[in-house]
């Protein structure tokens, strides 16, 4: 961002710095610009661009930064792990390239865990155990919420078996999570990062809701960069986007009706989910009183491209089961069970 002396009460900046500045895809501030008014101005590294003014872009994009809002406020509970890998063969270093995983962030009996799918972890286990791939750097990029004040990924280091994970197809399930320590976990929550906890899913059963959408970071929004000594970074913003749920038991391709099963709308112009895996599915329900309410209802798991279909893990299924687990080691441990309190006021 700039101030250039002739307009002193105006702030100026060019497409990538109203990108970061707003939370607005470089394509759509490339479109919206196109013929505004602009000023030439130097950038850090010498070179020339076109600089555009506060006023201008949010004149232009007012629809935009209207539903972006609502998007910063549902991605809340978001948080990507992000970071570089390489393939190798035979030691040798084949490709190099940024990887974004969606996931969320789950409270258990006070802990925070993030929870990606399963078969997430699983890619990349397998791939680096027997040498075929090494992750270069990594961490959780935690600032999409709407109270987030630090655009700084958390530093995190991968490693085979760092996190626990199931895939079990016949039984619905595609869930992996990592426990954070305390250092993270005050982290995340001073970036204004919330968790879902059982208040969220333990009565879903008794509740209807009227819609769904899907939050996580498409693979083909990610814009690439490669620096000068070859690495990779991805640049991205999270993408939310409708879905219709449909009855699992009717889809051939379905092997349990313990999946989630929705399919995207002929409306809904996203051309591929892939990178989704792991985000949130929320449901969105509407009391008698006419207010609104959201839980997160199952976490992506399969897309099926040439029917638009999808299958997400179900919430409560896998939350559930991840509870009590951790409650029966509790009482083998300590002959009792775990504390609860803090969790039970927030569901009063």
């Amino acid at each position: 961002m700039t101030d250039p002396k002739s307009e002193e009460k105006e702030k100026f900046g060019n497409i990538q710095a109203w990108s970061r500045e707003l939370h607005i895809a470089e394509e759509v501030l490339r479109d919206r610009l196109s013929g505004a008014n602009s000023v030439a101005g130097r950038l850090a590294d010498g070179n020339v661009d076109s600089f555009y003014s506060e006023s201008d872009v949010r004149r232009l994009c007012a629809d935009v930064l209207k539903n972006n809002k609502f998007l910063r406020f549902m991605s809340s509970h978001l948080v990507a792990l992000v970071g570089e890998y390489e393939t190798l063969r035979d030691g040798q270093v084949v490709t190099r390239d940024a990887f974004v995983l969606s996931g969320f962030i789950l409270s258990l009996f006070s802990r925070w865990f993030w929870v990606t799918a399963g078969h997430c972890l699983k890619v990349f286990d397998k791939p680096i155990r027997k040498g075929q791939l090494r992750i270069v750097h990594s961490g959780f990029a935690d600032y999409f919420g709407l109270d987030a004040t630090y655009e700084h990924n958390i530093p995190f280091t991968y490693e085979p078996d760092c996190g626990f994970y199931v895939e079990n197809e016949s039984e619905g399930l595609d869930y992996g999570l990592i426990m954070l320590d305390d250092l993270q976990q005050k982290a995340f929550e001073k970036n204004g990062v919330k968790p879902v906890s059982r208040e969220n899913w333990i009565k879903q059963k008794d509740l209807e809701f009227t819609h769904f959408k899907i939050l996580g970071f498409p693979d083909h929004r990610i814009r690439r960069a490669v620096n000068e000594d070859g690495g990779v970074t991805g640049l991205f913003q999270p993408v939310m986007f409708a879905i219709d749920r449909i009855d699992a038991a009717d889809i051939p391709l379905c092997s349990s009706d313990a999946w989630f099963a929705g399919q995207i709308p002929s409306d809904v112009t996203i051309p591929d989910i892939v990178g989704t895996s792991g985000g949130p599915i929320y449901g969105f329900r509407q009391a008698q009183n006419g207010q609104w309410y959201y839980h997160v209802v199952a976490l992506q798991s399969r897309w099926y491209p040439d029917r638009r279909i999808i299958l997400g893990c179900s919430l409560p299924l896998f939350a559930e089961e991840c509870h009590k687990s951790l409650e029966e080691f509790a009482k083998s441990l300590i002959g009792g069970e775990p504390d609860t309190s803090s969790e039970e006021k927030r569901g009063q």
